[in-house]
Parts: C-alpha cells; structure tokens; sequence
C-alpha cells in the first residue's frame, strides 16, 4: 500500500513539472506573439501602462476649468496615472511610443503652477493698464492682483514662475502716483491757464497728482516712474505762465510783432521792442551773474528769441543783417563769373565771414553771416 501512494507522489510530481515547463513555453511564445501590442500600452512602474490622453484633455486643464474645484479634480483623475512622464528620469526607457503617448500629457503641468500661486485673472492686464490707473481703477487693480502677493516671496516666485509671470503688470501698484487723467492737455493749456484763474486752480488740482515728479535728487520719484511722470508734462505750464514770475513765456504774437519786415519801420520797431521788455534779465549769467535770470527761466527766455532781430537790424550795431534786398541784387548775376558792382558793393560788409585768414568773423556773427550767404560768388 506504502509503494502503491509512492508511486502516485511521484506520478503528480512529474506530471505538474510537464505542466509548468508547458506553460512557460506557452506564455513565451504569447509574448512574443503580443510585443506589437504591448509597445502600444507601454509599461510604467508599478505594472499600469500609459494610453494617449483622452481628445478633451486639453479643455479639461484648461486655465478656466482648473480654477473650478470640480474641473480641478477631474484634471487631476486624468494626470494623476502619468507622474512619471513629467519627472527627470522619465518612463520613457527608451520606448518612442510612451514617450509620444507621454507628449500628450503636457497640459497636466497646469496643475503644478496654479498649485501655490493661480494664473493671473484674465480682465488684469486690461484693468492694470498704466493709462488707466486712476483712483478707482487703481483699487480694482488691487483686489485682481491680490492672489499673487505671495509672489514677491522668493522662493514662491522661484517654484511658480510662469504664475507670477501672469501678474507682471501689478508692478503698477509699487508706484506712488498714477497716471494723469487724459484731460490734463486741455486743462493745463497755455490758452486755458491764461484765460482765468479758475482754470489755473484746476490745473494745480489735477498736477498735485504727479508732484513728486518734479522734486529735487531724493525727493523726486521721477526715475522710478518715467512713464507716469511724463503725463504730467503739461504741468510745466504753470510755471511758465505764472503771473507772479519775473519772466512768463513771450506772447504768442511776438514772431510777427518782431518780423523783420515789422521792425524796419519806425511803428512796427517800437512795438517790438515794447513786447521784448519783460526779456531784458535774459543775458549772458557768466557775464552779468546778478542781472540774468536766463538759468533759473531758460523755457521763457528762449521764447523771446524773436527779439533778437533788434539787434540784427541795428543801423548802429557792429554788423547788422544784410539789407533785405541782398537776394534779389546778387541773384540777377545769374554765374558766379559775372558778378555786378552793386552785388559787390552790398556784400562788402560780410568780407570778414568768408575769410580763410584768422580775421574770420562768422563765429562771433553768425546770424549777420548767415543773412549774407549769397556773397559767396562774390568771394570764392
């Protein structure tokens, strides 16, 4: 009975080795069979396999739908399996089909930078515009750009780059000041400001906005503020049309007033000089340090310019401009090779200008030269 159970252990011995060594060839040769298959559903740790992303990925992670808590977590179910595909060493192993099918998994990276900081809300840029930064904008600015405060920290900043990259335009807000209201131009017109002092009371309002612009070295913010800054440029007008300045801007009719034509005639003479009074501080302040006040109000004293052509047609001065009819006398000539005693004779004056010789007076006269400019035939 003891050799009959005996020989039926061994019997089940050798018939389950037959067994195993026949289901091992059968599984290789399915392995082999099915390598076209598994190259299709790649293996990732932990024995999952990796398919293409489902065709609504995209517009599951999307911005809009991930800052839902719903469309948050539904993002997550898809991305959740595929972690591998975005870490340093990858799932790839070397196997261009999980590689692909991982490409189409880049728009779970969403989720990682709208962990810590979210994407700036769409409508920020429009309402963080600089141009539109007055005070009630200003707070609408600041309640969009409050989800990213946490980005002036470093190392948030550091781990959600592209997140704190979206709120760029809060920037805005470190300033002191905003932009000018477009009315600014019109406000604080020279025309305006010069036609009553309620105008002037409006202007100064509007400019309290932006004076910080104009203090000196530590007290000015205007190099950290350019742009906004700038629109208050209008606000220069102020002062050049301030009825208490020892010197306000030249009329605006002064150009004709001291046209040359005007001033050679006795009238028109004495009205330009009349209208050129209040420029008589504007000389030379190395030689004349006390009187001149051509550093302090250099905009006014350039807008008498005008005024010059006194001088220039000074009969008495020491070159005056050459007659008016200088063009029309050297002209008629028609060559520099026949050139008419009267061209010569009216040229004489302006010899010193065309010199090649150290007796060259055209720096010192260099609008009287300059109005002599057709002499050149007569000295070449």
């Amino acid at each position: 009975m003891v050799k009959k159970n005996r020989k039926c252990v061994i019997i089940t011995a050798v018939a389950a080795v037959i067994i195993v060594v026949a289901l091992s060839v059968s599984l290789s040769g399915r392995k082999g069979d099915g390598k076209e298959d598994d190259d299709d559903n790649p293996k990732i740790p932990g024995g999952a396999t990796i398919e293409a992303a489902p065709e609504n990925t995209t517009a599951i992670c999307s911005r809009e739908n991930i800052e839902t808590f719903q469309g948050r977590e539904s993002c997550e179910n898809i991305c959740s399996n595929v972690e591998c595909c975005f870490q340093t060493n990858g799932c790839f192993e070397d196997n261009e089909i999980t590689k692909e099918n991982c490409q189409t998994y880049t728009v779970c990276s969403i989720l990682q930078l709208t962990e810590e900081v979210p994407f700036a809300p769409v409508e920020l840029n429009e309402v963080c515009k600089i141009s539109k930064l007055g005070e009630n904008d200003r707070k609408a600015c600041e309640e969009l750009c409050e989800s990213g405060s946490s980005c002036a920290d470093t190392d948030v900043f550091n781990d959600n780059k592209l997140a704190c990259a979206s709120f760029a335009k809060c920037g805005i807000l470190l300033t002191n000041i905003a932009m000018a209201p477009l009315e600014i131009s019109e406000v604080c017109s020279r025309e305006n400001l010069e036609s009553n002092s309620e105008s002037r009371d409006e202007c100064e309002d509007i400019c309290k906005g932006g004076a910080c612009c104009t203090g000196i070295e530590e007290e000015s913010c205007a190099l950290e503020n350019l742009v906004l800054c700038a629109s208050y440029t209008p606000c220069g007008m102020l002062e050049l049309t301030d009825p208490n300045s020892k010197i306000q801007l030249a009329p605006v009719d002064l150009i004709e007033t001291c046209s040359r034509e005007n001033v050679e005639n006795a009238a028109g003479r004495t009205a330009c000089k009349e209208m050129c009074e209040p420029s008589s501080c504007c000389v030379d302040p190395l030689e004349y340090p006390l009187r001149s006040c051509y550093i302090k109000h250099a905009i006014q004293c350039i807008s008498y310019a005008p005024c010059e052509i006194l001088d220039l047609t000074d009969p008495s001065a020491t070159f005056p401009l050459a007659p008016s009819n200088l063009l029309e006398i050297c002209s008629s000539t028609g060559n520099f090779t026949n050139v008419t005693d009267e061209c010569v004779g009216i040229c004489a004056p302006a010899e010193c200008c065309f010199s090649s010789n150290e007796d060259n007076c055209i720096e010192e006269f260099f609008l009287s030269c300059l109005s002599y400019a057709p002499c050149v035939q007569v000295f070449i």
